[in-house]
């Protein structure tokens, strides 16, 4: 490089690093760059920031100011920003202050917009200095039950007095604003229920997920979709068979770097299960065992497992369900007719297996031809026929909840 770096102190060494700044951008477009070049356009960025902090008195910079500066800098659009942050919605969410940045995130805004990653690692001031929380849309008796505060165990009169500091560092922790979802990013949230989710107690289970997932130990780190097919979604359900079949599920999905995480659902948010994308951006399938149940549970799972299958991108993080809702659009649809698939041809159910069934020992037959639990077939039968009456004793009542909590 004809340029020498060095410490901007004066208005003409900061008009020639801006002159400077354009030639390395106009050099990167041309992807006219090694290793070196890249370090040294980082370095010279970081330069006439530290110049333009002291001579604009621009305070203390977060990420938000940081890839806006950025923008302006490189002349780019909120469109530009898009293969970095995810859609259109994700990109006002970030620039907004409403979502926080995940790795892989941090990693290319690095790569891409030159951001240092202490900057891009740092709190939002919006977030920072605004505490503000409504302490009563919370559910802190929920939340003090199981633990959620430590040292509270019920709501003293020191708890009350710090309540809105516990709540805002409980969400910041895994990386919650202490602001509801937005119910209209649908291209991040997607939720699936008849009745209002209360977004409140949503996002307190959701941290609660995220927090038994950073604990969880997965054998296998990376994922990969590869992984996942109906072949696969089949073996997972043929675990069923066995009687502490969940935890075998469980430790399966480890093995292939996805996270089953059981953990009961808040009041209000009437939802069964959810796939989701972790801490360590690995995908997660969140289960309530709101009917404590094996073929409720099972369902779910390959629900959910289509859903990490098909629908959890880039775009999409979160997916929350409440399966006794009917299919709302298309994603629901696709879910629901792989978790069919996962144990049989669906016309191979309707025209061979379902006209046969009338009795326990054709549950028994055809579980037994399956290679699964009874309970699954059971509860298939029950769902077609909407004769919730009949075979209750071989759903797998109070089967699910023991496991998890030993």
């Amino acid at each position: 490089m004809n340029y020498k770096l060095k410490i901007i102190k004066t208005e003409s060494d900061y008009t020639l690093a801006q002159s400077q700044l354009t030639q390395f951008i106009s050099e990167y477009e041309n992807k006219k760059h090694n290793k070196e070049f890249l370090d040294e356009f980082e370095l010279l960025s970081y330069l006439i920031d530290k110049y333009e902090k002291k001579k604009f008195d621009f305070g203390k910079v977060d990420f938000i100011s940081a890839i806006k500066f950025q923008m302006e800098q490189l002349e780019l659009t909120r469109k530009d920003l898009e293969p970095i942050l995810g859609a259109s919605s994700r990109v006002s969410e970030i620039l907004s202050g409403k979502k926080s940045l995940t790795k892989s995130m941090i990693k290319r805004l690095h790569e891409h917009l030159f951001i240092p990653y202490e900057i891009l690692m740092s709190e939002p001031a919006s977030t920072r200095d605004n505490l503000a929380i409504d302490v009563s849309t919370y559910p802190l008796k929920e939340m003090l039950n199981r633990g959620i505060f430590e040292g509270y165990k019920t709501a003293t009169a020191t708890f009350k007095k710090n309540a809105e500091k516990l709540i805002h560092d409980y969400l910041s922790e895994f990386g919650q604003t202490p602001k509801v979802f937005c119910r209209s990013s649908v291209n991040s949230t997607h939720m699936r229920s008849v009745k209002e989710m209360n977004e409140i107690n949503l996002q307190v289970w959701k941290c609660e997920v995220l927090k038994k997932a950073k604990n969880n130990k997965l054998v296998k780190t990376s994922f990969n979709k590869k992984c996942l097919s109906l072949d696969f979604m089949n073996e997972i359900l043929k675990l069923s068979k066995f009687r502490n079949g969940p935890l075998l599920a469980q430790e399966e999905l480890a093995r292939n770097g996805i996270h089953l995480i059981y953990e009961p659902h808040f009041s209000k948010t009437y939802l069964d299960g959810a796939a989701m994308k972790g801490l360590d951006e690995n995908p997660i399938i969140g289960i309530t065992g709101r009917y404590d149940r094996l073929d409720n549970f099972w369902f779910v799972l390959m629900h959910e497992l289509a859903h990490v299958w098909k629908h959890l991108d880039a775009d999409r993080s979160d997916i929350f369900d409440d399966l006794e809702s009917a299919e709302n659009d298309d994603i629901e649809i696709e879910a629901d007719s792989l978790a069919l698939d996962a144990l049989m041809d669906q016309d191979e159910w309707k025209n061979t297996v379902y006209p046969e069934i009338e009795d326990a020992d054709d549950l028994a037959h055809f579980a037994n031809r399956y290679s699964v639990d009874a309970s699954i077939i059971a509860g298939r039968y029950r769902k077609e026929s909407g004769d919730y009456r009949k075979f209750n004793r071989w759903i797998g009542s109070k089967r699910v909840r023991i496991l998890f909590e030993k």
